[in-house]
Parts: structure tokens; sequence; C-alpha cells
């Protein structure tokens, strides 16, 4: 299930940059008691009713079902992608309207750029960005991303997507994405398959806790370093040190 709404983007249909509106798709699991209630099930309002119902200062939901577009292969990542490090300085959460009211969350992350890899112009317009986020600096990146925390009556509401786990604030990432030089709008449309974990000493590894499927070509290209992957997108030879292992 896929929907499209207007704020970020996701699904490139018929070279546009169309962006889904977040919804809580899958069922909203109860743990006890299911208080009888006015607001419509699936709503924000909801979910921190039936929160308080059982008790609960904090709850979890899905995000939702997304279609990224993932590339056929990694050449095609290289040829059509930027590739930056950067780590998350500011995270900002949107409720999202549905039909019986605020069912889901969405975020925007600022970016610090600590390095920039490679750059290529995006294929469409990106954007746009949401009116009240503060314009980004030439060194920094608002990247969107479903899923975030929203505090809904007295509770932490948090939206997870399993498979593209929240940003974390003093974390490196490799982020393969498009970007727009002007506004500095990123996006991210291959989802977790586009982000990996810088750790200190430059190993590459998924976000993702399946794995990637891009794993293999970076452990036998680039061996899981961050290193050697910059000296190949320059065109530079490099040195081959002792294999990484992801993780």
């Amino acid at each position: 299930m896929f929907l499209i709404g207007s704020v970020v983007a996701v699904l490139i249909v018929a070279s546009a940059l169309m962006i889904p509106s977040m919804r809580a798709y899958l069922p909203f699991q109860q743990t006890g008691y299911q208080q009888q209630t006015g607001y419509q099930p699936g709503t924000l309002d909801y979910y921190a009713e039936q929160a308080q119902a059982q008790g609960l200062a904090e709850y979890h939901f899905s995000a939702g079902i997304y279609e990224y577009r993932v590339s056929r292969s990694w050449d095609d990542v290289v040829a059509r992608f930027s590739f930056v490090v950067a780590e998350p300085i500011e995270m900002k959460s949107y409720p999202t309207q549905g039909v019986g009211g605020d069912d889901g969350i969405q975020s925007w992350y600022r970016f610090r750029v600590i390095e920039q890899l490679s750059s290529k112009p995006p294929p469409f317009v990106l954007g746009p960005l949401p009116s009240d986020l503060q314009p980004a600096q030439p060194d920094q990146l608002w990247v969107f991303k479903p899923g975030g925390i929203l505090q809904r009556n007295g509770v932490q509401l948090v939206a997870d997507e399993p498979s593209f786990p929240a940003y974390s604030f003093g974390q490196r990432y490799l982020l393969i994405l498009y970007v727009d030089p002007t506004t500095r709008y990123g996006a991210i449309v291959m989802g977790s398959q586009a982000v990996y974990f810088v750790t200190s000493s430059g190993t590459l590894s998924s976000v993702d806790p399946v794995g990637s499927v891009f794993e293999t070509d970076l452990a036998s290209r680039y061996n899981n370093s961050l290193d050697q992957l910059l000296a190949a997108l320059n065109g530079m030879p490099s040195s081959t040190p002792t294999p990484k292992a992801a993780g």
C-alpha cells in the first residue's frame, strides 16, 4: 500500500519525486484492555488514549510501509547519486493528516556535512521543504525520513520504521542521495539501502538490521572502508589494507 502526499519524496514516477503521507498501516497491537473511544482507530489521538488506558507514558507504532526505489546495480548508484558523510544535528517531526485526523508522524533531519565524497546533479526538482524549517547552511542538508516522535495528550508517540531506524545524534553516516545545491534538500530515495554507519575507524556497515543489497559490493570493492570508497569515487588508486568486517 502506498499513498502519495504533498511533503516528502520516496517514489519516482514520471520523472518527479513524489512524497507519501506517512500512515500507520500495520495493525495497532493491543497488549491489554482496549478502551472505548470516540477517536478514529489508527489516529494519534487514538494511540495516545489507548496508551493512557494501559498506563504507558510512551507508545511505539509502525511508521507504515514505504516503497523505496533501489537501483539495480552498484555501478548505477555511483553514476546517479551524490555521496556524503554527515551527522544529524537537529530533528523536527510533524503529524500527517488522514481521513480521521492526524494518523502518522514524519520527520526532517538537519545534517552537518562532514565530507562530500562525490556530487551528481539531481534528475528532477526536489522539494519543497516545510515552510517553517530554517534554511540549511552550505555545509548542511535537510533530509526527510518516515517516522519520528511527537507528544500527544501527555503521551510520547514514537513511529518506527523497523528496516530503517531513526538517525542517532553523534553518529556519522554515509548518505547516498540526491541533493539540491540551492535549497540543500537531500532526498534518500533508496531508503535504508542508501544509509550506512561510519565508525571512528572509517568502517562502513548498513543501518538496516537485515543488511544491504550492496554489502557484497562494499566488501569486495572497498573492504568496507570509507577511505577506499572515497579513492574509488575520485578515480584514485588506493592501498589494499586488511579487509574490515562490517559491523
